[in-house]
Order: C-alpha cells, then sequence, then structure tokens
C-alpha cells in the first residue's frame, strides 16, 4: 500500500513541493467553482470540527534529485506532483490561515516556504511573499482585502488565476465561524496523527513529461464531477474493509482497465461512470419487486440509491471483481455474435459500446454483458463462459417481455445461473427453466443441450445466423414433421420430448439449414413469390389484402419449402421452376380456363410465374420497390385484370376484378390506383396478349 502523509510529514521529508509549470492554474478558488468549493471546505470544516479523520485520496508525481549549489556534497530532492495540486494548494491555506490566526506563522514559515508554484512568476512570489512579509489584519474575514492593500502587492498579479484563486480561497475560509472562533486548531494538523491524510505514490518509473500528466489526470482529478462523485462515494463506503484496496484501484488498476475507452479529452471520467451506472442498475432490478406498481428507479447515478446499493457489502464486492474483471471481457475470444440494433457485434464490442456510451445498448444485450460479469465473478475456470453466454444469449433475445417489470425475475434467475458449477448438465436436466425468461425457448436450450456435443457445430451456427437469432425451433422441427402447421405448433410450444434427441436426424438438420442458406440469399428474391399461395401469406377477407406473417424468415411454410428443396436434388432455379410448372398443370386441370380463377392467392401466383417464366421479368418489377404485400382497388381507365371471376369471399370483390398493388406496411386506399405499385401485366399498356396461352405453354413444355 502506498504511504500515508500530511501536508507537514511531506514537507519534512522533501526539501521542496514545486508545483510545476505544466500543471494548470489553481481553479477551486475560481468563481464559477463556488459549489465545489464550498463543498470540499463544509467537509473540511465539519470533519475537523468533529475531530473525524479525513482521507483526501491519493496525490502523486516524480521526485526530482538535484544537487545542492551551497553544499555540492549533498542532494536535494523536489517532489513535483503531477496530480493532487488542487488538494495540496487548498491544504497549504488552510495551514497558512490557522497559523495566522493563531499568531504562529513564524513556527511553520520553514515548511510553507517548501510549497512553490511555477507555473508563473506572480504565483510563485504571492505564496513567498505572504509567508515572508507581515500583514497586519484586524478580521480574518477580511484577510484577502488586507492582502491586496500590501504594499508589495502587484496589482497585476488579480489577473493570475492561481493568485485570484487564492485569494477566493482565503475569503470563503473567513466566512466559516469554526475557522475563526478556534474550534479548529493549527495542532490538528501538525499533530503527528493529523486529522488530515492522504496516500503519496513516487511515479518511479515515469519521467516527468506532458504525456505522463495527460495520462494520470485521466482520473479526471481536476475539480470535475467524477472528482466530487469519488469523495463522496467513499463516504459512503467508508466502513467498507476494503476502502483503501478500492482508493489504490481507482488510481491504477482501474484506470488501466479503462483507458482503452478513454474520451477524446483523455478522460476515463465517463467511461467509469457508464460502468457504474451499469452495474448499479443490474443491482438494483435484481433485488426489486416483480411488476411492482409504484414503478422503479430511473437514474442510477443519484448518491441516494448509490448509497442503498452499496451498503450492501456484497455488492460492493460484485462492483470491485466487475472492474477488477473488464480484460476479462475484453479478452473474450469468442466469436460468439449479438445483434445491437443495425449491427453484429461481438461481447468486447458490446462492453465498448457500454462503456463508451455511445449508444445504448439493447436491454437483451446488457442481459448478456451482464451474465459474463456474473459468471467471471463467480468461476475462476472460464472454459463454459462461451456456452453460457450463448444459452443466455438465445434466450434472452428469445423473450418479447423484457421490460423493466420483468427485470427483477430474469437478473435473480441470471445470478443463479452464473453459480452453476457445470453449465451444460445444468442445462441438460429435464427441468431446467429459467423464471422470466420465454418458457419454449428454455424448453429448446434444454433440448438443443441434449444433441451437444455430437451436433455442436452445426448447431452453433444456425443459432449464430442472423435470421434465426438462437431460434431454432422451425428448423429442428422440420428434421421430425413436413406440414407447415405442425412445425408451427412445435415451434410456439416446444413440445419436442427428450426421447426425440435420440432420433435426431443430424445429417437432416445439416441439409436443411445449408438449404435455408442457399433459399434466403438476396433476401429470398429468388424464391419470395413462390411463398405466395402457402400458409406465410394471409388474405384479410375485409380488408381487401394479402400479407405476409412477420416471422416469415421462421414461418412453417418456409421451412417446408426449404426441406422440399433440400430433399429434391435440384438447384434452386430449377426447383423454383418445377414447383411453378407443376403449380400451373394443376390450375389448368382445375380450371381449364385461368381467367376464371377466384383465388387471390392462386391469382397473384399465378401473375408472379407470368411475370418471371413468360415475361422474364426482375424481382422488383413485380415486387415494386421491394414491397411484398398486396392490395387491390377497382379498376380504373388504364388498368385491366387478367380475371374475369372476381375474388372468392371478398365482399367488395366477389364478382369484380380488381387492380393488385404491392405496398410496404400500410396500404392506403385513398390514394387511388399507382402505376409505380401496379403489377405491369395490369397496366393497359403493358403487353397482355395470350398471356395464359403463353404460361400455359412453358409449363407443359
Amino acid at each position: 500500500m502506498s504511504p500515508k502523509h500530511t501536508l507537514l510529514s511531506l514537507c519534512e521529508e522533501y526539501n521542496k513541493i514545486e508545483i510545476p509549470i505544466i500543471q494548470r492554474d489553481y481553479a477551486q478558488g475560481r468563481a464559477e467553482q463556488e459549489n465545489v468549493r464550498n463543498r470540499f471546505v463544509d467537509y473540511l470544516v465539519e470533519s475537523l470540527s468533529a475531530n473525524r479523520k479525513i482521507e483526501l485520496d491519493f496525490v502523486y508525481g516524480n521526485v526530482r534529485e538535484d544537487i545542492d549549489r551551497n553544499k555540492p556534497n549533498q542532494k536535494v530532492y523536489t517532489f513535483i506532483p503531477i496530480d493532487g495540486q488542487q488538494r495540496l494548494t487548498t491544504l497549504w491555506l488552510l495551514h497558512w490561515f490557522l497559523a495566522k490566526r493563531e499568531n504562529c506563522l513564524a513556527d511553520i514559515k520553514r515548511y510553507l516556504n517548501k510549497f512553490v508554484y511555477e507555473t508563473r512568476p506572480a504565483a510563485h512570489d504571492f505564496c513567498r511573499l505572504i509567508v515572508e512579509e507581515p500583514i497586519p489584519v484586524g478580521h480574518l474575514e477580511n484577510i484577502s482585502d488586507a492582502i491586496v492593500n500590501q504594499v508589495w502587492f502587484d496589482n497585476e498579479w488579480l489577473k493570475d488565476g492561481t493568485v485570484s484563486g487564492m485569494l477566493q480561497m482565503l475569503k470563503t475560509f473567513g466566512q466559516y465561524p469554526e475557522l475563526l472562533n478556534g474550534k479548529i486548531h493549527l495542532s490538528q494538523l501538525l499533530a503527528p496523527n493529523n486529522d488530515i491524510t492522504f496516500y503519496f505514490v513516487e511515479l518511479k518509473e515515469f519521467g516527468l513529461s506532458e504525456e505522463l500528466y495527460i495520462r494520470m489526470n485521466a482520473r479526471g482529478k481536476i475539480l470535475t464531477g467524477f472528482e466530487n462523485f469519488k469523495s463522496e462515494f467513499y463516504k459512503i463506503i467508508k466502513d467498507y474493509n476494503r476502502l483503501d484496496e478500492i482508493k489504490d484501484k481507482m488510481e491504477y488498476l482501474w484506470v488501466e482497465n479503462l483507458w482503452d475507452y478513454r474520451g477524446d479529452d483523455y478522460l476515463i471520467d465517463d467511461g467509469f461512470m457508464n460502468y457504474l451506472e451499469f452495474i448499479t442498475k443490474m443491482l438494483y432490478f435484481k433485488d426489486a419487486k416483480p411488476r411492482d406498481d409504484k414503478g422503479y428507479a430511473s437514474d442510477f447515478r443519484d448518491l441516494r440509491l448509490i448509497k442503498k446499493i452499496y451498503s450492501i457489502p456484497k455488492n460492493i464486492d460484485f462492483l470491485v471483481d466487475a472492474l477488477d474483471n473488464i480484460p476479462q471481457i475484453k479478452s473474450f475470444k469468442d466469436k460468439l455474435p449479438f445483434w445491437q440494433r443495425t449491427e453484429t457485434l461481438t461481447l468486447p464490442e458490446l462492453l465498448e459500446l457500454l462503456i463508451k456510451g455511445v449508444n445504448d445498448i439493447t436491454t437483451e444485450n446488457a442481459f448478456s454483458l451482464y451474465a459474463a460479469i456474473l459468471y467471471i465473478h463467480n468461476h475462476k475456470d472460464l472454459t463454459e463462459l462461451p456456452y453460457f453466454i450463448r444459452v443466455v444469449r438465445n434466450l434472452a433475445i428469445n423473450t418479447d417481455d423484457n421490460s423493466e417489470r420483468e427485470w427483477p425475475r430474469i437478473l435473480k434467475s441470471l445470478d443463479d445461473f452464473a453459480k452453476v458449477s457445470d453449465i451444460r448438465s445444468y442445462v441438460a436436466k429435464p427441468e431446467f427453466n429459467l423464471i422470466g425468461f420465454y418458457n419454449p425457448q428454455c424448453r429448446e436450450e434444454h433440448f438443443k443441450a441434449l444433441l451437444l456435443p455430437q451436433y455442436e457445430r452445426i448447431i452453433f451456427d444456425a443459432e449464430d445466423n442472423q435470421r434465426f437469432k438462437g431460434y431454432l425451433r422451425p428448423l429442428i422441427a422440420s428434421c421430425y414433421v413436413n406440414n407447415a402447421e405442425e412445425i408451427d405448433n412445435i415451434a410456439l410450444k416446444c413440445t419436442l420430448k427428450d426421447s426425440q434427441a435420440l432420433d435426431f436426424d443430424g445429417k437432416m438438420f445439416e441439409l436443411l439449414y445449408a438449404s435455408y442458406e442457399i433459399v434466403s440469399e438476396n433476401d429470398f428474391e429468388s424464391i419470395w413469390g413462390d411463398l405466395i399461395c402457402t400458409p406465410m401469406y394471409h388474405h384479410a377477407v375485409n380488408d381487401g389484402r394479402l400479407f405476409y406473417y412477420d416471422n416469415f424468415e421462421v414461418n412453417g411454410a418456409m421451412m417446408v419449402f426449404v426441406k422440399s428443396f433440400a430433399i429434391s436434388s435440384l438447384n434452386i432455379e430449377e426447383y423454383s421452376i418445377s414447383i411453378e410448372k407443376a403449380f400451373v398443370r394443376q390450375m389448368y386441370e382445375m380450371y381449364t380456363d385461368l381467367k376464371t380463377v377466384r383465388d387471390v392467392k392462386e391469382q397473384l401466383y399465378l401473375l408472379y410465374i407470368i411475370s418471371q417464366r413468360v415475361l422474364n421479368q426482375s424481382f422488383d418489377v413485380f415486387f415494386k420497390y421491394k414491397c411484398c404485400n398486396f392490395g387491390w382497388l377497382f379498376a380504373e381507365k388504364g388498368y385491366s385484370s387478367l380475371f374475369t371471376q372476381g375474388i372468392k369471399d371478398d365482399p367488395w370483390f366477389e364478382d369484380v376484378n380488381p387492380i393488385f398493388q404491392t405496398y410496404d406496411s400500410q396500404f392506403r386506399y385513398n390514394m387511388g390506383l399507382k402505376p409505380y405499385h401496379a403489377i405491369d401485366i395490369e397496366i393497359a399498356a403493358k403487353p397482355q396478349y395470350d398471356l395464359f396461352d403463353k404460361l400455359i405453354k412453358w409449363a407443359f413444355d
């Protein structure tokens, strides 16, 4: 541990204490820093009045070794603060003020003269002269005015930030009765067991440089909100048995851990506070009441809330570990993807996003990051960490209700889960279920655990696919059943039984996944039209719309298509052509005259096949602007339908043929027909001659 010092003992140990030129002015006395100044002086006065010990954190810097000019055989040692200038100056002024009040300035002159400002000549001369020159004063509350009125005082010094700041601090001292009436004595500062102490660290391994100064101030020591926060935080945890350790780590280890996330100003203040806020928020919700009608806290930097959280020793332990273990997460090598809105990130990148505070991480990613911190807190062996995080990620992103009302249950489950010694065996147990997370997803994680490690590679690959995002029930169900409705039912409820794991067809699963990768290329463009006539599309009868379900990527109809393609031994274009020809032949057998087809899905599928195979049009000619939903309106001049019998079950178009329009998310009937959203075939100016005849000829070739 670093040695503990008082200002007096520091002056006794070194020949001089020199504030270097690279330091800024003495800022605690600035007018705009009144609140900060008053709070600090309040703290000093209250503590000294109550004879309560004060620790003012760390002061550190370099020690310069010189030859004494008057005694060449002796050396002179000068302490040069890199950090702590503000506090040392305030202490020096307090010693001077009390000595002046008690008329014993001569007794400590030799110590006070060791304190030298090298920032500017004005500050240097001011510090020397207020010690050496007599300053008659009637009342100490007017000490600043008395100094300014001395013949040796140069009025130009008032333009110097350090001199004006010192005068303001002395004026502030004069406003405290305790410093004027003798309740606080100079002896309290001079005694061996001095009431005001700090830790001194000599930076022997560095030379005094601008770079070092910038780096050490990464802790934000110069009158930042962070400095004030630390002072308050240390008071909150003053009875904690690891307080000295925390102070030490705040100056070294945690600065190093957060250094890569520093801001443009070379400060880690914001990074520390962002991380602290995150940990505090998680700890708060872990112990909160689920679905609390009274609501929840929202400001996790509020000192009252921080005091409540960290009055619990185990929470401080966790915070210390969370800060200690940042390098463990930074070095997490697994490329496990986390989907952060429009981008995909790794766990270390999530950590960076959180600490830098560029953008809030999603709730599900917050759970995953917190889970990683929990696991590292509980385990020395991190072999199972990648799998643990994978399971949490899958559960978090596939749990729809992750509102704050559910956070207490979810975070309590994560806390318990992170303590498990054998994660794989635990997930493989039939009773595996983490309260707060979507139960069918828990059941899926359990079923997949039964398939590991034999099928680990392909299962993990599929989970990491951005379209599945850990949700593999539709793909797994496709290994057992062939019907879209059955696939959707298994996916919804996860009705897979443990015994079915014994019959799992790993080769089929791998084939299905490989086929899905092909089908999903270019956002499913090559096969999208072939899904129009499947349960993936829904006919909203009363609204005159045909729309695809939001979960189309993992819809049972999609899985049926993928499986049929997988076992066909055809390439994707050949397969699409084969099912399209089969569909046209079926329609021809049923209707003979395709113009009389009345089912809206069948109508649109026929139009799509004509567009693709007869007119050789591209995807976005039929699905205008990549809009894949359909609405329909009454025909107007310039439009003509290929069908003649209307749309079955449609109350508005039972026997009237409408014109189709594509749309994205909302169909606006009042906008009327728009050629840029109409299917080309239905625009009268486009070629329509014998299209059904050509389609039939193509289908039977």
